[in-house]
């Protein structure tokens, strides 16, 4: 049985989630750099020792997402994975080369401030992926709208890891749009599941009936 152990920061810094069944770990995003020692006192204090984490899942490759992907996979010896669209981030060093919303002022502050490390990613993560293999009963959902290669993490409890799709600070809400069409496509595909319990990228977990809408009603 799988259980998620939301690991939470607060302002501009994405969450990290465990996923944990049995002895075997994965791991949904890592945060920025600043954050390093919360997350493996975290990991320590649950158990997650090399060997066990048997993977890193980016839901996209924001810098406040994948800040300390290349460091733990190194530490735990264990594979990164991110969707294929979504690896240009990782492997260049530029959140935002993939985006129809620049900010170059934004681009240039994160690349001398956030000291990101550029990796290529081990694993590419498609579309209802299974991820058997890794030790935990969930598949990846490709949900894109925030950036084009986003994905979310649903396991068979029905449980969503979304990413930047949703956050949860004051109330249910979609995140950053980049790409309306995408969000559009993206939430009609999550109708497809009966997704019960929310894990968003900002904020606290919530019940997916509280976010107010409806897939035939267009995207306001």
């Amino acid at each position: 049985m799988n259980e998620i152990i939301p690991i939470e920061f607060s302002g501009l810094c994405g969450n990290c989630y465990l996923i944990r069944n049995g002895d075997s770990y994965i791991l949904v995003d890592t945060a920025w750099r600043s954050k390093r020692n919360k997350i493996e006192r975290n990991l320590s204090q649950l158990g997650c020792t090399k060997g066990k984490l048997k993977l890193i899942v980016l839901t996209h490759g924001d810098f406040d997402h994948c800040g300390n992907a290349f460091y733990l996979r190194s530490k735990f010896d264990c594979p990164v994975g991110i969707h294929r669209e979504d690896s240009i981030i990782t492997e260049r060093g530029n959140m935002f080369i993939n985006k129809n919303k620049k900010s170059y002022v934004a681009d240039l502050f994160t690349r001398i401030f956030l000291r990101i490390d550029t990796f290529k990613s081990d694993v590419f993560l498609e579309d209802r992926m299974d991820l058997g293999p890794y030790g935990v009963d969930a598949i990846i959902l490709h949900l894109p709208g925030h950036s084009v290669g986003s994905i979310g993490v649903l396991t068979s409890e029905n449980q969503l890891i979304c990413g930047d799709l949703f956050e949860n600070r004051k109330t249910p809400r979609l995140y950053y749009v980049d790409d309306p069409a995408h969000i559009e496509h993206s939430l009609q595909k999550l109708n497809q599941y009966s997704i019960e319990t929310v894990f968003p990228g900002h904020g606290k977990p919530f019940e997916f009936s509280a976010f107010p809408y409806n897939p035939s009603d267009g995207l306001a």
